[in-house]
């Protein structure tokens, strides 16, 4: 097989060829991975991907499961398909056979966390910290610690949430995402408004055309009672979003018009804030003050 795939390498019509050839082989039994192992090199090698790539993958962890060049490669497949939920099963696999590789419990986190398995990932992002190396990627622990504090802020587990966020900060002290959420989440409580002004801050001037992060920003000025500045950088969120909207728009949720409607009201235009509020109402905000503000045509803090 290497010295029919050696003589057609570079010929196109032989590729087919190659590949039919590879087809009729393997469809016999195998008690090895290595003839998988050639043709998924050779797949790779003249860019073939797609499904006729991951089916011999799995064909070579079907006969060796510990095969972890081939586990490697299948999820490598899977993620440049953004198919979480086969990354997921992947790596859970790669765990059993190699429990003290960090890499597998990273991207396993990855996969269940996209489908929404959050205790899952949890779980994996819990006993992936536990076993990082020297092989491990700075990028990749602060990946890790950065989703452990989103998911450990959705279950309610606050405290461990922030020390999770500290610990991916130290990793990579401008992640900006890590640090909008971990500022958000403190002005939701009220706490550290200082600190988080300062983190919000420099999300700001990381990104200064991201919504997201001037919302944030605005909010946590809005909570400090510097309700000029808070609709200064709301008017920058707000600008060119329609207050009929249907929808939410793609970079703005409807706790985004709440937001809005707030600031204005707190600065005087109550018909404004009336406005945002409605549309808040409308995109389906939860909030438990809403009604009441539009009723009674006030701010009411919750």
């Amino acid at each position: 097989m290497l010295r029919y795939v050696s003589e057609y390498k570079n010929d196109s019509l032989g590729r087919m060829k190659t590949m039919a050839m590879f087809d009729s082989v393997l469809a016999m039994p195998q008690e090895d991975a290595h003839l998988l192992s050639a043709y998924a090199a050779y797949l790779m090698a003249v860019k073939v991907g797609g499904d006729t790539l991951t089916r011999v993958l799995n064909r070579i962890i079907e006969v060796e499961p510990a095969n972890r060049a081939g586990l490697l490669q299948l999820i490598q497949c899977y993620a440049r398909e953004n198919n979480a939920r086969q990354i997921a099963r992947v790596c859970d696999q790669a765990i059993s056979y190699y429990p003290h590789e960090p890499l597998f419990y990273y991207y396993s986190a990855l996969g269940h966390y996209q489908v929404g398995d959050t205790i899952a990932a949890l779980d994996r992002l819990t006993d992936g910290i536990e076993h990082i190396d020297q092989n491990t990627t700075t990028e990749q622990v602060a990946d890790m610690y950065s989703i452990k504090g989103d998911i450990l802020h959705g279950l309610h587990r606050n405290e461990e949430a922030y020390a999770a966020y500290d610990s991916c900060l130290v990793y990579r002290p401008d992640d900006t995402m890590c640090m909008n959420n971990y500022a958000y989440f403190l002005s939701l409580e009220k706490r550290d408004l200082e600190r988080a002004e300062q983190m919000s801050y420099r999300t700001v001037r990381a990104k200064p055309e991201s919504r997201t992060f001037l919302d944030t920003y605005a909010w946590i000025l809005f909570q400090r009672g510097r309700y000029d500045e808070a609709a200064t950088y709301m008017d920058k969120v707000m600008d060119g979003i329609p207050t009929d909207c249907e929808e939410e728009p793609e970079d703005v949720s409807a706790d985004v018009f709440e937001h809005a409607g707030d600031i204005y009201a707190c600065n005087g235009d109550l018909e404004r804030a009336l406005v945002y509020w409605e549309a808040a109402k409308r995109l389906g905000c939860e909030s438990k003050t809403l009604a009441r503000k539009i009723k009674r045509r006030k701010y009411i803090a919750e």
